[in-house]
């Protein structure tokens, strides 16, 4: 049985939105629980059973039919990934580092993704089981092909590329051998279209208009990396103005337009910027990076930006730090 206050724990990440939506009564619609679930990068079992039980709670006969939709489409790309008549094979690569191997390095190739999968148990690494053609016993080569945005490309047709000897499917396993995630090129375009149309009109990539209780220059914490931590570069007051617009002009977004930029900083004294849902953010207390050397850097980027520092003085800290790296580098 659906349990909405159990999924919130789960999908929403971050206690600081959780409280924030509490406090302003805020909810979700199913359609949007069902967005944000399969955008969640949760393992693909876990998303597919949340699924299963949201279809079974929801009184939206459409939604519960393109999850339904959606979890035959998945149970069907990965029988193709699956499936070999002797003119394929499964090439197992690495998705970290390991005792005695690196990140990246391909380790082994079989016959079936299960020989596969074995020859990967109990190792405790993430990798990749990639799936390949042998040219010369296939009469049709299986090619890669982009398909375009209709919102940013319209009436683009789907693009065919060359074969170049790329994997024509994939799927990502974490280190327990947990299915992640997974692609393929085989599944025709009727039946791929039919399920990924851009956010337009599916639960899919359905754009949410999230709330945002962060305001320019707060210190966050990314909710599933704890030690990634950035300063807010956009205000409330821009997040409401942003949201305005789309009602106003009924704009066509997908889920990852509901993002707002967040400045990192770099070994270097750098920052670099991300675009993050305000769902895997949470608020952090400068008091909590006591003791941490990124501390000063992000203190007075966030006045800065709330325009409680001068870029001079910004600059200072950015040089210093910079030096202190490089010192404990020599």
């Amino acid at each position: 049985m659906f349990d909405k206050k159990a999924w919130i724990r789960e999908y929403i990440e971050s206690k600081t939105v959780r409280d924030h939506m509490e406090r302003a009564k805020l909810s979700f619609s199913d359609t949007e629980m069902a967005t944000i679930t399969f955008n969640s990068g949760k393992p693909l079992r876990t998303i597919q059973q949340t699924l299963e039980e949201l279809a079974a709670y929801t009184a939206d006969r459409a939604l519960k039919e393109q999850i339904w939709e959606r979890i035959a489409y998945d149970r069907r790309c990965l029988e193709l990934f699956e499936a070999n008549d002797g003119s394929f094979f499964y090439q197992v690569s690495l998705n970290a580092d390991a005792e005695h191997w690196e990140c990246g390095e391909a380790v082994g190739h079989f016959a079936t993704v299960k020989l596969a999968l074995e020859y990967m148990a109990d190792r405790k690494v993430p990798f990749s089981v990639e799936k390949y053609q042998i040219l010369g016993l296939r009469e049709q080569i299986i090619t890669v092909k982009g398909h375009w945005n209709p919102r940013l490309f319209p009436g683009k047709p789907v693009e065919e590329y060359p074969y170049d000897g790329s994997a024509i499917g994939s799927c990502s396993y974490d280190a327990d051998g947990i299915l992640l995630r997974y692609r393929t090129e085989e599944i025709g375009d009727e039946e791929r279209d039919k399920v990924n149309n851009w956010g337009t009109a599916r639960f899919e990539h359905h754009y949410i208009a999230l709330s945002n209780p962060f305001e320019r220059g707060d210190l966050v914490r990314c909710v599933n990396a704890s030690d990634t931590i950035g300063v807010v570069e956009i205000s409330r007051t821009d997040w409401l103005e942003w949201e305005k617009r789309v009602r106003e002009q009924n704009l066509k977004l997908d889920y990852y337009d509901a993002s707002i930029t967040v400045e990192f900083p770099t070994e270097r004294g750098t920052f670099f910027h991300d675009h993050i849902s305000p769902i895997y953010l949470e608020k952090i207390d400068p008091i909590v990076l006591d003791g941490d050397e990124r501390k000063e850097l992000l203190e007075v980027a966030g006045c800065m930006l709330k325009g409680q520092a001068s870029l001079s003085w910004f600059a200072h800290v950015c040089e210093n730090y910079r030096q202190k790296q490089r010192k404990e580098k020599a």
